[in-house]
């Protein structure tokens, strides 16, 4: 149990702005300190056997981390140690959880999520409803990374994004609302997976519940991501293994017509002031492709001088600081070398994935996954903590597929 408790803790220190509003930066970085510490200490009071795929998820950690380091390193000297110091920590901790966890963790992990992120959906349903019948509520403006980035807490009912004219979307304890919806993949999967499995009311109402919190966030490439992970999941369901490879041409054309979609929508533009708050929520008209265009054109400059990457510290190099991008902010990390590297750890966590997708937790794991590699091709970093905790699961799951009961 208290595994799952210290993956938890992790989640809301580096993926959620709850501990670092109310406790601070500092503090929060020793909170993560001393979760490292215990579970070096876990790790190191057991005996470990590792199977091959581990072994190789493990080896490009460490390689990639050595890799960036040492740029990190030449280019900006002390501050670049000190970030790597930082990622050292990210890295290692993801490390001794593919080493410690175990098969009674996965359930575990799997019912505290599911309670968590119902307990934030309906917080952050009651938060938008509120909002939306223009009921008062008590207010502080939190700063989040600087002075000019500022967001309203509601204490109990979480953190609010207010964007440009009339519009609200939710974020519950999160950074920013899309970090919230990634949050929510996991357990809307796990609902949809049971509700396929036993069909009974109360699980789809859960169902409900998520995809309603989903919603209030308003983002949409999350609504992307559901939207072909729910296809995906579908298929793996009904089809298997072969009936994903079949069908994976037809995904391809119904992601990338639900990208045009949205991008066409946000081109048009709208005036929120004219709109209600449902309408207004959407961002469009708010220059975000506009603005990630000229962050990717920004990212390719640096390359062309840097093309090995500057490391972890990039805001010498770049104004745009850390815009949420996963491939261009792990192209800037370690260059076109760096960017493939990721691109093999992705590869070698999922290496197994057509002999175990029988398996019915694989499923919606694996869909996860999918969802979340998709959704941060838009906005993501495939640095945060709840991310890789997925894909070690799913590495898990491909050593565990004989002793679950499916």
């Amino acid at each position: 149990m208290k595994i799952v408790v210290f993956i938890f803790i992790l989640i809301f220190t580096y993926d959620s702005e709850l501990l670092n509003v109310y406790l601070g930066a500092s503090n929060v970085f020793l909170v993560k300190i001393i979760i490292f510490f215990m579970l070096f200490l876990n790790v190191s009071t057991k005996k470990i056997k590792l199977f091959s795929q581990e072994k190789y998820v493990i080896f490009f950690l460490v390689i990639i981390h050595l890799y960036i380091s040492v740029i990190s390193v030449s280019y900006t000297g002390f501050e670049g140690l000190i970030w790597s110091f930082k990622f050292l920590i990210r890295f290692t901790s993801i490390i001794f959880f593919i080493m410690s966890l175990e098969l009674y963790h996965l359930k575990s992990f799997i019912k505290w999520y599911r309670v968590i992120a119902l307990i934030l959906s309906v917080q952050s349903i009651l938060l938008f409803v509120s909002i939306y019948l223009n009921i008062s509520l008590p207010t502080t403006l939190i700063e989040r990374h600087s002075s000019q980035d500022l967001f309203n807490s509601y204490g109990l009912l979480g953190f609010g994004n207010a964007n440009t004219g009339y519009s609200f979307r939710t974020q519950s304890f999160f950074s920013e609302s899309t970090n919230f919806a990634k949050f929510l993949v996991l357990p809307f999967f796990s609902y949809l997976n049971e509700f396929f499995n036993s069909r009974k009311k109360y699980t789809l109402l859960k169902v409900v519940v998520i995809l309603a919190a989903l919603f209030t966030t308003f983002s949409l490439t999350a609504f992307i991501g559901i939207v072909v992970g729910s296809a995906l999941f579908i298929i793996i369901k009904r089809k298997g293994a072969k009936g994903l490879v079949s069908y994976a041409p037809i995904l391809g054309l119904v992601f990338f017509g639900l990208y045009k979609v949205v991008t066409s929508l946000i081109d048009k533009g709208v005036n929120k002031q004219t709109l209600n708050i449902v309408s207004g929520s959407f961002q469009k008209g708010d220059e975000s492709i506009i603005v990630r265009s000229e962050y990717l054109f920004d990212v390719l400059n640096i390359i062309s001088n840097y093309p090995f990457g500057v490391g972890y510290n990039i805001v010498p190099f770049s104004s745009f600081g850390f815009l949420p991008i996963a491939p261009t902010r792990w192209l800037i990390f370690g260059g076109w070398f760096g960017l493939l590297l990721i691109l093999i750890l992705h590869r070698n966590f999922l290496r197994s994935w057509s002999r175990s997708i029988n398996n019915d937790y694989y499923k919606f794991f694996f869909v996860v996954c999918v969802s979340q590699f998709l959704i941060s091709l838009v906005h993501g970093t495939w640095t945060e903590f709840v991310y890789w905790i997925n894909f070690v699961m799913l590495l898990k799951l491909s050593k565990w597929e004989k002793k679950i009961k499916y």
